[in-house]
């Protein structure tokens, strides 16, 4: 079991520079958006923990420290689309917000 925090990316600006840290083509494969970055390192954000292999080596190859963050495969999969963007709209611009009232639930089911 992962305890992990939680990354609410829509309500984030995602910078340009920072997303790129991770390829697009790992970011896909891997389910792995990198969302924040500030003296301390970087913030990664991943629906499937179990992908400690991939992000041992964006740890290597940044050489900066990583918090690893969960998310849900919607937010990473809208994530996604901003490496096409070249508006360079924010993530919370892309998609809309729950209705007053609606709860969002994530679930992490993990197979043993």
């Amino acid at each position: 079991q992962f305890n992990l925090p939680y990354a609410k990316l829509r309500d984030r600006e995602i910078e340009d520079k920072v997303l790129k840290t991770v390829p697009e083509v790992v970011a896909q494969k891997y389910r792995i958006i990198a969302f924040e970055q500030d003296s301390k390192g970087i913030k990664i954000a991943t629906s499937d923990p179990r992908q400690q292999e991939a992000i041992d080596q964006i740890k290597k190859k940044l050489g900066v420290d990583v918090q690893v963050n969960f998310t849900s495969d919607e937010e990473i999969e809208t994530a996604l689309a901003l490496y096409k963007s070249k508006s360079g709209a924010d993530f919370k611009d892309l998609v809309p917000l729950p209705a007053q009232g609606q709860l969002l639930s994530v679930q992490l089911q993990l197979q043993t």
